[in-house]
């Protein structure tokens, strides 16, 4: 009786031991290459809403064919198309690919477009920038964040909101343009997520807690930030964010530069032109 009580004892107790350990590997995803895990959460949810595109390929010859091509860097399903994801920002940062650079003041004519969309498709926020500066470490184009600037109105809780972003190569016939679009969805930010946060001093973990609560604006643009303004960033900063691009299909991207700040005025905000009033539309001229 004793040796058969002992024996139930002791499995109950390996079992617990394994248990405990799981639970604390996927509680703490902050070490190299653990975002692998996280790939299940970026799967693209369908929810009854128009696909976005992930990619923008050149058109009728009007922007340059590149290796890769203008690209949003958001989760996608194998045919690249777009949902909805989330953000907690009222004032959220988005993240692209764009292949081309050139030396600054723009000469070409070519110029970065961003819209924003409310869920009525009227125009919430729209902006035109330059192109990043060409530099060695840039010479063909890098990732670039375009931010939403405070001064607009913020983003509401649980309204989805679709974006647009554009090369333009040809002002006078937009047909040409390669463009990408999606979608972004503020939440309330958990406060279990809000608690832990506070509590943390390194900015790596904070995109792990992010990306278990399935945020992605923040994982993606707190690993970017932390690589674009180190200037040695450590080598398991630079796995997570290979493991977490290969986790959405984006590894092509992972070595490609995040262009400094100094070098990139849309990143910091700054508009080629006025931006426009917002205004009642039913589309852009942008085929999407």
């Amino acid at each position: 009786m004793f040796f058969s009580t002992s024996s139930t004892l002791k499995k109950f107790l390996i079992c617990y031991i394994i248990l405990s350990i799981s639970i604390n590997f996927y509680t703490q995803p902050v070490e190299a290459q653990l975002f692998g895990w996280l790939r299940w959460i970026w799967a693209p949810k369908r929810v009854g809403i128009p696909p976005g595109k992930r990619s923008g390929g050149a058109v009728r010859g009007e922007c340059p064919r590149t290796a890769i091509s203008l690209t949003a860097l958001v989760p996608a399903t194998e045919e690249g198309l777009t949902f909805v994801e989330k953000t907690v920002s009222p004032h959220p940062n988005f993240w692209f690919y764009v292949p081309y650079a050139e030396k600054f003041p723009s000469s070409s004519g070519r110029r970065l477009e961003f819209v924003l969309l409310d869920d009525s498709e009227n125009i919430f926020y729209r902006a035109t920038y330059y192109l990043p500066q060409k530099l060695s470490s840039v010479k063909a184009g890098g990732i670039i964040s375009v931010p939403m600037p405070k001064t607009i109105k913020p983003l509401q809780e649980g309204r989805r909101y679709r974006w647009v972003f554009s090369v333009i190569c040809n002002p006078t016939n937009p047909s040409g343009d390669t463009t990408v679009n999606g979608w972004i969805e503020r939440v309330a930010i958990n406060h279990t997520l809000n608690g832990q946060l506070d509590e943390k001093l390194k900015l790596e973990r904070s995109a792990a807690d992010y990306a278990a609560q399935g945020i992605w604006y923040e994982t993606v643009g707190t690993l970017a930030k932390l690589l674009r303004d180190e200037k040695s960033p450590s080598s398991k900063l630079q796995r997570n964010w290979s493991s977490l691009l290969e986790s959405v299909g984006l590894t092509k991207l992972s070595t490609k530069p995040i262009v400094p700040l100094a070098q990139c005025q849309v990143c910091r905000g700054i508009p080629a032109r006025d931006n426009s009033e917002p205004t009642q539309t039913t589309s852009i001229h942008h085929k999407l």
